[in-house]
């Protein structure tokens, strides 16, 4: 069963790689995007209990001092009028989801046979 960590900032703070895209979109493509938002998506494919994904999210993927973390569920922002999934091309190594994995082998103190991939979400 697929489980999603989710981790995006808390108010307050600034989205630096959201403004990142922003400029870029404007000088490369002449777009004026507006703001965007970005937040990490986590896709755990391993049988972890609710208990211990909430753990590893708290301990293991999100910054405690800039992150907030939903599990098995997707950040929701009313007020922008897009959204975009970027994840790694078949055959790209996902170095953040690999450290993630072994994060997670970690918590759990064992070996695993366990898959997590990475991706961004951008509004």
């Amino acid at each position: 069963m697929y489980k999603s960590i989710q981790t995006y900032l808390k108010k307050g703070f600034k989205d630096t790689s959201g403004e990142s895209i922003r400029k870029k979109c404007k000088k490369q493509l002449n777009i004026d995007t507006g703001s965007i938002l970005t937040s990490k998506l986590y896709t755990v494919d391993y049988d972890i209990s609710d208990e211990n994904l909430h753990n590893y999210a708290e301990l293991c993927i999100k910054n405690k001092i800039t992150e907030e973390a939903l599990l098995n569920s997707l950040y929701n922002e009313d007020h922008f009028n897009s959204i975009i999934a970027v994840a790694q091309l078949p055959g790209v190594t996902d170095d953040i989801g690999v450290s993630a994995q072994t994060a997670l082998a970690d918590f759990l103190n064992r070996e695993i046979d366990a898959v997590i991939l990475s991706g961004i979400r951008i509004w």
